[in-house]
């Protein structure tokens, strides 16, 4: 049996806990853009897709400022 050592588990519960809260918060931007028409299906600008943008820049590279610079700049 192995012994799972007590840092490790915090981590683990800590991880569960910040996932639930990104996609808490996920929801809240992909609401917000849809109120706002800037979704992949409503965009302002026929070839951004600021869907996969979001996913680019928030969740793949871990670069928000990015992401947010190229909203106000629709």
């Amino acid at each position: 049996m192995i012994k799972i050592p007590e840092k490790i588990k915090i981590a683990i519960y800590e991880c569960a806990e910040f996932n639930e809260q990104a996609k808490l918060r996920e929801r809240e931007i992909a609401k917000w853009m849809k109120e706002m028409k800037i979704t992949e299906e409503t965009a302002t600008h026929p070839t951004r897709d600021m869907d996969d943008s979001f996913i680019d820049y928030c969740q793949m590279t871990n670069n928000p400022q990015s992401f947010i610079d190229e909203v106000e700049n629709l």
